[in-house]
């Protein structure tokens, strides 16, 4: 009977032993595996080890936390980047937590904070992008979209920030390329109704030269039939008509120089800019006097230039009177 039961002992310290030496093989292995960042392999070992021991405390720790790390590790996979750093935050907090698993998930929380604070970074620069291209600032746009098309490329965690700025991008090339035809367009049209306007100024000025001719002959022919009848006339009177006449055209020709004194080179430009709703550089070339009448000729040039016109911008002469009267000669 004695021996009976000292079999029995011996026997059963063996299987403890056994069992034992299993536990703690799967806890090691466990713990390799969790250094290599083998989560999936670290948490079979710990179930086996359970298996063994299922109340051992270190064993539940260890499981628990490994399978909180492989959750987080899936969350970061799958972009849910605020989800993902609260699991790490979680594995780092744990009681009487494994060493390796806690630095493991505070590198990795890190890492995301930083990912974080990218996406609050270009998600400002996007936002700054759409207001300049709505202030049609497009070169200073495409050069921050550019750059953050470059440094967002192949990264999943900044894919939807790439798509956007692409986007962006796409958007300035169609707004551009619409905005270039519409000046041409515009160019088109102005040139049409610069055109027009000169062929009709052309056209007055031939019908008041003709005019003109007509007067001065007609003048002509009444001054011969005035000479012809002051002939008759005593040369007393002649000479009362002349006098008087002198006087006349001396009082006309001192109004009209006062009158003339107030039309000023600044008035004739003035004239210009308000008929042609532009902005010019004005250069005086003379003030001569035509039938009586003073004017200005000036030469002006765009300050801006003309997108397919050859030189740095339109130039043209033109005659101003006092009355507002503009004549374009070139």
């Amino acid at each position: 009977m004695r021996k009976l039961l000292t079999v029995i002992g011996i026997t059963f310290l063996m299987l403890a032993g056994c069992s034992n030496g299993d536990f703690e093989k799967e806890i090691d292995a466990g713990k390799t595996a969790l250094t290599n960042k083998e989560y999936k392999n670290a948490l079979s070992s710990f179930e086996r080890a359970l298996d063994e021991k299922k109340d051992d405390s270190d064993a539940i720790v260890l499981a628990e936390q490994t399978k909180i790390m492989m959750e987080a590790v899936k969350l970061k996979e799958e972009t849910k980047i605020e989800e993902s750093i609260q699991s790490f935050e979680k594995v780092e907090n744990m009681k009487d937590g494994n060493t390796t698993l806690i630095k493991q998930a505070k590198e990795e929380r890190t890492a995301l904070l930083a990912i974080l604070e990218q996406k609050k970074k270009y998600s400002e620069q996007l936002t700054k992008s759409e207001e300049l291209i709505n202030k049609k600032n497009y070169a200073e746009a495409k050069e921050t979209l550019n750059k953050l098309v470059s440094e967002t490329k192949n990264n999943k965690n900044l894919e939807e920030y790439n798509k956007k700025a692409v986007g962006l991008v796409t958007k300035i090339s169609e707004e551009e390329k619409t905005t270039k035809s519409e000046t041409a367009a515009k160019a088109q049209k102005t040139d049409a109704g610069t055109n027009q306007k000169v062929a009709t100024e052309k056209t007055q000025k031939t019908e008041a030269e003709k005019n003109q001719k007509v007067a001065t002959e007609s003048n002509k022919k009444v001054e011969a039939d005035k000479t012809q009848k002051v002939a008759t006339e005593n040369n007393k009177k002649v000479e009362a008509d002349k006098t008087q006449k002198v006087a006349t055209e001396n009082n006309k020709k001192v109004e009209t120089g006062k009158t003339q004194d107030t039309f000023t080179f600044e008035k004739a430009k003035a004239y210009i800019k308000n008929e042609y709703k532009e902005d010019y550089d004005y250069t005086l070339e003379h003030t001569p006097v035509e039938n009586g009448k003073k004017y200005y000729q000036i030469r002006v040039r765009t300050t801006y230039k003309i997108e397919g016109a050859a030189g740095p911008g339109f130039t043209g002469v033109f005659k101003v009177f006092e009355d507002g009267t503009i004549i374009e000669m070139h």
